[in-house]
């Protein structure tokens, strides 16, 4: 793509949309996800459920 570096953003946020935690990495990095889930969980102990989103 003409030397554009492609990058993508993982967040976690609380039920009121407070940020928790955020991850940029390559657009091909498919286990970003997961990794911000547990990184959240592990400054976070008392997390309890997650909800995602594809979009």
């Amino acid at each position: 793509m003409g030397g554009k570096k492609i990058r993508k953003r993982h967040s976690g946020v609380d039920s009121q949309g407070n940020l928790l935690h955020i991850t940029v990495h390559k657009a091909n990095d498919t286990g970003a996800g997961c990794r911000v889930f547990k990184e959240a969980v592990q400054k976070y102990p008392t997390l309890k459920e997650v909800c995602v989103d594809a979009g």
